[in-house]
This record gives C-alpha cells, structure tokens and sequence, in this order.
C-alpha cells in the first residue's frame, strides 16, 4: 500500500539519520519528509517489455517472458504496453542511446512529462564489450588474482600475446570477439594452433588466458556462476549482487591436459551443460568442509573492485546520466569462476542477463529469477512513485533508504 511504503521509508531514513549523524542545520533540506504516494492504487504504473525498432516490436517477446509480466503485475504495474506511455522501460536490448535520438518518444515538452526510468544506461560499457571490460580490468585496483588478458586490435598488446605464447606452448588461450555473446565465434588455442588460427593483429578481440586449474573437487566437471548483479545508480555508484544465481556445470569430466572448446567453455544451458541453482555449490562446499561465507566474500570484493574503481578512467563522468530526460539503471549477468584455491575471476560481463526460463530447468530457474525480477520490479515501481510525487530527483539518502526497503535478497556491493 502505498501509505504503508511510506510510513516503511521514512523509518528507513529516520534509521540512516541515527546511523549517519549531520550537522542540525541540514536536516531539514537532506531529510525533507516525502509527498504521500496516494496515486498508485488508482493508476497503475506503466511500463514496457519490449524494445524499439520495427523488427523488435513486430516480434513482441517482453524481455524475460510470462514470468517478467506476472513479476510486474505483482509489484503494481498494469498490463505491458507498445506505446510511449511507459513508466519503466524494460527491455533486453539498450534503449538510451536511442532515446537520446528521439526524444520526442519521452514527451519532455509536455506541461507534465512522465518519469522516465530505463533499464541499460549505456555508461558502463564494458558490459557486452570484452575488449573495453579488459581494458577497464588494467584499471582498477585489486588484490585478487586476475587473468592474463590481450587486445589484439592494439599492436603492442599483440606483440605481448605472442611472446607469452612462446614461452609456454602447452598455456591455453581463449580467444574471442569483443563484442560476439553467447560463446559464438571462440577459439581455444596453444601452441602452434596459435600461429595457424589466432586472429591477425588489428583485429577487434582479445586473447584471454584459459584458466587451467579451476575448482575440480565437484565432481571432476568444470563451471561457473552466473551471477546477478543490479547497479540502480552510477553517480555515486550504487550497486548490488543478488543473494541466488545460477551455476553452469560441463556434464563432461574435465581433463586439464586437452581441454575442450565444446565441453569446457559455455555460457548456456545445451546438451553438454545442465544447471543447478547457486546453493548447491555451497552445499557442496560446506560438506567438503570449506568456508561458503568466505568464498561469497571474495566474489563481494571482487565485484566491488570491478565496478568500485577506474570508473571515470574507463567511462567518463557519469555526471551526463542526469541530464538525459530519464533516469536509468543497469541488471548484469555476471560470469565468475573458482580456481582450486577458491579465488573468484570475473569471465565477463553481460550487458543483461538470460531472464527467460528454459523448459527443462523451469521450476528451478523461476525460484531464483522470480524472486529476482520481483524485488526489481518492487525497486522500479517505489523509485518511479518518489519521484513523480516529488516531482524532484530523489536525495541520495531516499535512494539509498528505497534501495534498502525493496532489494531484500541482494547484498550491496557499493
């Protein structure tokens, strides 16, 4: 209910006032009591699915499916609409850089324009760019241990490459468009396959190095995490992992001698690969007689590390986001693997997650995505409902304390 909400939100802020004390003078401009949210039961919120441009909207496919329209409806937002009259625009191809382009869509020069709220904000572009992720990872600081990793579109980066190859012919590499997702266009090569297959220098990739002692003690079978990750602001940066995420295990015995571009590098579920829901892993963990709190909070780190630093060295100031006309947001698929050690390494970054379920893991895949896209959904809606009664941008203290109330399974990372 809405009354309710607020009553919830302002005991979020009274609570961030006692955590977080100010000089007395400012409390009354930081912690300004919010406008009653009295219009939510009477006029549904509206948002669409599906993005712009004739082949997609002739398509019609809601970015996730049925379960993405249930989450929705659940949260207070009305039917999925084909229009411009959208509240919060969800869909699994960016939009704001189109928008920017037509901005007659977001109707800013009407007397009373909608908020605008758009999943992708198109800022943090090392997602669904492998290139820009390796050069945004020679960035950051970091005590984790990384991956080697090469843009051969750089001459001097390929002239390391081919160094490193030749000292060590037996060392896999994993070489793969920058910008190619759901593992087309990789090759898995050493040695002498090297000099054969690997990619002329110029070429628009990067050569990352195959992780050759991953965690084998499940099984024997090489995986990784799929991870959800929901940035609900860039400037300051306000980030979050979800407490769930899924695993992608080879149903091959891994062999670290040959390994197998078919059997070992995946990024979905196929013949060769089934899933199984995160907990699982820790399960398996704990009986093994590790610490799956530990191991979770090397992945936190890490992830605070990626998207907690080299921000403006790799992107630019976010300050531009706010000017746009609609304020954005970002839901990441995030890849991570273990080594034998149990140190996590980011693969790469999706510029938006499989939201879909897959028939054979249905029930399995609407435990965690549901729950998922509900309490993003629950976001959306309390972030839209601030601040169109309001009819200002929210303070950072009302966007923390809106975060805090709806994202209950998710950790913060930033």
């Amino acid at each position: 209910m809405p009354t309710r909400s607020n009553a919830l939100l302002q005991r979020q802020l009274e609570l961030q006032r006692v955590n977080n004390p100010v000089d007395e003078t400012e409390l009354e401009v930081v912690y300004s009591p919010l406008s009653i949210w009295g219009d939510a039961e009477k006029k549904p919120l509206r948002w669409r699915g599906v993005a712009y441009g004739p082949e997609l909207e002739q398509d019609g496919d809601i970015y996730g499916g049925f379960h993405t329209a249930e989450r929705f409806a659940a949260r207070g937002f009305g039917k999925p609409v084909m229009d411009d009259s959208w509240n919060v625009l969800f869909t699994h191809t960016p939009m704001s850089k189109w928008l920017m382009r037509h901005p007659d869509v977001l109707g800013l020069a009407h007397p009373q324009p909608q908020v605008r709220l758009v999943n992708h904000c198109e800022y943090f572009t090392a997602a669904g760019d492998k290139c820009a992720f390796a050069e945004h990872l020679s960035r950051i600081k970091t005590n984790h241990p990384s991956l080697a990793t090469f843009e051969l579109h750089d001459d001097a980066q390929y002239v390391r490459w081919q160094e490193e190859v030749q000292k060590d012919h037996h060392r896999y590499w994993v070489v793969k468009d920058c910008t190619n997702g759901a593992s087309q266009g990789i090759k898995l090569l050493h040695g002498r396959a090297v000099r054969r297959s690997a990619p002329p220098p110029g070429t628009w990739a990067v050569a990352q190095e195959f992780l050759a002692n991953p965690y084998m003690s499940w099984g024997g079978h090489k995986f990784h995490m799929r991870l959800y990750v929901l940035a609900t602001r860039w400037d300051p940066v306000g980030a979050f992992v979800f407490n769930e995420g899924i695993v992608f295990q080879s149903r091959s015995k891994y062999h670290h001698r040959k390994p197998s571009l078919r059997k070992d590098i995946f990024s979905s579920v196929s013949e060769t690969v089934r899933l199984m829901p995160l907990g699982k892993l820790w399960q398996h963990l704990d009986r093994a007689g590790k610490d799956p709190s530990k191991v979770w909070g090397r992945v936190v780190s890490l992830l605070k590390d990626v998207l907690g630093t080299g921000l403006q060295e790799s992107f630019g100031d976010p300050g531009h986001l706010s000017k746009r006309g609609f304020s954005c947001f970002d839901l990441f698929g995030v890849d991570v693997i273990l080594d034998q050690q149990l140190q996590p390494y980011v693969l790469e970054i999706n510029i938006g997650p499989n939201l879909w379920v897959d028939a054979q893991y249905e029930m399995m895949q609407r435990k965690i995505k549901g729950p998922l896209l509900d309490q993003v959904a629950n976001w959306a809606r309390l972030r839209v409902e601030n601040q169109s009664t309001a009819t200002v941008e929210p303070t950072l203290d009302e966007k923390i304390a809106l975060e805090n109330l709806s994202l209950l399974d998710f950790e913060r990372l930033l």
